[in-house]
């Protein structure tokens, strides 16, 4: 009778060498682990519930606060996850940070053009501009271009003008996506910040 196997023995020696070998280790993985016991765990997670939690850190006179938020897996497991951190300058009266552009950025309309108000710095609750040719408005909305990437909206309230003869506005609060938007650019551009990720956040 004809062998009809299709794999010599050569072959299916090698397939079984394959099946019987040691599997290698499985890679690590980086991950942010919270270990303080089951009581821990319940405070964590009542207080979540109930409190804003944060992780501060500490950089020169920058204050850094990451929100902390308890998420669980399908096997009910509680894990921590960051957000994104806000960073507050700490003087005599703390602010946030302000991300400053060396050399101004024309805010554009809602056409694309250049709008007459040119971005100094920005922080994730303020900006300062540049007015030129045109009044100082008491309120806008303009974007803000980016590279590789859709426009970010901003919206301001004028405050003061500075002793640089800035116009200083409050960014009013918008669309919960623009905001991550906005507060991601600011984080992305903060030197020690990405000297400890090795990148941008």
């Amino acid at each position: 009778m004809q062998d009809e196997s299709i794999l010599t023995h050569d072959e299916l020696q090698f397939i079984r060498e394959l099946q019987n070998a040691p599997r290698p280790a499985d890679p690590p993985t980086t991950a942010l682990l919270v270990d303080g016991g089951e009581r821990t765990k319940e405070l964590l997670a009542r207080l979540a519930v109930h409190e804003h939690l944060t992780i501060e850190a500490q950089i020169d006179n920058q204050r850094v606060s990451f929100p902390v938020h308890l998420v669980e897996d399908e096997f009910h497991a509680l894990h921590v996850q960051l957000g994104l951190p806000t960073i507050v300058e700490q003087a005599a009266a703390n602010r946030p940070w302000r991300l400053p552009f060396p050399e101004p950025l024309a805010l554009l309309d809602a056409d694309g053009k250049a709008s007459g108000l040119w971005l100094h710095s920005l922080s994730q609750s303020g900006l300062l501009v540049e007015v030129r040719d045109r009044p100082i408005p008491k309120r806008f909305t303009l974007w803000m271009p980016v590279p590789d990437a859709q426009p970010i909206e901003l919206r301001g309230t004028l405050i003061r003008e500075t002793e640089q003869h800035l116009i200083a506005y409050r960014l009013s609060q918008h669309k919960v996506r623009q905001h991550e938007r906005l507060r991601k650019f600011i984080l992305d551009h903060h030197p020690q910040l990405n000297e400890l990720t090795d990148g941008p956040l």
